[in-house]
This record gives C-alpha cells, sequence and structure tokens, in this order.
C-alpha cells in the first residue's frame, strides 16, 4: 500500500521547492539579461558593419549623422543596408517606426524605433569640430577609429558626453537621468543609455567596427585629458 504524505511532509517539500526556485530565478534573470545584451551586442555589429558598406559607396564618408532635412535612422540608403524598411528619403519620422524589432535592444521598453535605441556620437558637431548642419564623418580621416566612438545605446538618434549638465552622464542608480520607466523629456534626451548589467552598461559600436558593452564611468570621464578622447572622432 502507498504511503500518504503528510500535511507536514507535503510543506517540507513546498519550502525545498520555494528555496530551489529562489536560488534559481535570479540566475536564470542574469542570463536572460546576459542574452538580451548580446542582442544588442549584434545590432550594433551590424550597424557598424552597413555604416561601413554605405562609406564604400560613397567616397569613405559614413551614413550623414544629421543633414538639413534628415538623419541617419531615416537614411534610405542605409537602413536598406540594415535590413529595415527602406522608408523614403525626406524628413519623415513615421519611416522610424517601420523597423523590425530584431534591429532594436531588446532591453528598451518602448516601441521598436531606431531613434529610441541607438545614437550616433554627436560630440564633435557641439564642440564646434564639425558643423552640425552637415554631420557627416569621414572614415579615412578618423586617426584612431578603434578608440573612437561611433554609435551608442542612447535614447535619442544623437548622442553626446554630458548632454549640458553631468548629472545626465552617469545611469539612474548612480544618481544620473536614465531609467527605462521615467525618463525626462529634458536635455537628457540625447544622453547614453545604460541598459544592460543593472542599469550600468551600454553597449558602444567603434568606428572600426567592433563593439564593447562599457560601464558607464568607462564612458563618463568627469575631467581630465580621457574626458572627450573616445568622443572627439578626429583627435
Amino acid at each position: 500500500m502507498r504511503k500518504k504524505f503528510t500535511l507536514i511532509e507535503l510543506l517540507i517539500i513546498i519550502a525545498i521547492i520555494a528555496i530551489l526556485a529562489g536560488m534559481l530565478l535570479p540566475v536564470l534573470n542574469k542570463a536572460r539579461d546576459r542574452s538580451k545584451a548580446i542582442k544588442c551586442t549584434a545590432n550594433l555589429r551590424t550597424f557598424g558593419s552597413s555604416n561601413a558598406l554605405y562609406a564604400q559607396d560613397y567616397n569613405d564618408y559614413c551614413v550623414p549623422g544629421h543633414l538639413p532635412g534628415m538623419f541617419w535612422s531615416i537614411n534610405s540608403t542605409y537602413r536598406r543596408l540594415l535590413g529595415a524598411t527602406a522608408g523614403t528619403t525626406s524628413f519623415v519620422e513615421a519611416d522610424d517606426w517601420t523597423v523590425a524589432p530584431g534591429l532594436v535592444c531588446p532591453s528598451e521598453i518602448r516601441p521598436p524605433r531606431l531613434r529610441n535605441n541607438y545614437g550616433m556620437n554627436f560630440q564633435p558637431f557641439i564642440s564646434g569640430d564639425l558643423s552640425y548642419d552637415c554631420m557627416v564623418f569621414k572614415l579615412t580621416k578618423i586617426k584612431h577609429p578603434s578608440a573612437r566612438y561611433l554609435f551608442l545605446e542612447s535614447r535619442n538618434w544623437q548622442t553626446y558626453r554630458n548632454v549640458g549638465s553631468d548629472i545626465y552622464a552617469a545611469p539612474f542608480s548612480n544618481a544620473g537621468y536614465w531609467n527605462k520607466l521615467n525618463i525626462p523629456q529634458t536635455q537628457s534626451d540625447s544622453a547614453v543609455a545604460y541598459r544592460h548589467g543593472n542599469l550600468q552598461y551600454a553597449n558602444v559600436n567603434f568606428f572600426d567596427g567592433h563593439v564593447k558593452m562599457m560601464r558607464w564611468n568607462e564612458v563618463y570621464i568627469p575631467s581630465g585629458p580621457e574626458a572627450y578622447r573616445k568622443w572627439n572622432a578626429y583627435r
């Protein structure tokens, strides 16, 4: 005759299962977050390789970050290279929404839109090195392509170092501006978005095409000779 479990034995089994689940859930969550970060890295590699293909056809010029009436995320030629819907060649923001979810960061909670996920390095254009009205880099002029930022995780199509105030340069969990649920509509719109590793890390694509996941205090250096070095593409 099969022995029946007593109530105490059932409670012990339930308690053991709960303990095991409590031990496994953090591991599973970490694995899930890591998987999202890897997919984001792959996206930025695609951005870099597509930019290299674009430059081959345009005399070594990168996809323009900004031209009168257009920014990079709605550039029809570049979108075709990415495998996104081509859209039009005019400044139509609706085109920016017509992008496959596979091309945006899976850790971003907003609808799939390139400009809500990744931004081009905008620092040289606000530093006065280059004109905002013709925001375009020439690859052959980049002296240190493996050490200069091209595309970064961002909440807007343009991204720069401190976005008007240093407080916006650090992630939300370090008293900065950025979190995934409550993003203020301020100058912080164009700051780096740290979506990975407990909101501490962002993926960065460099001019040579490689991608690195970087902690916020690697990307944002408050002062000294390194503060702008990786942002200033032509220096």
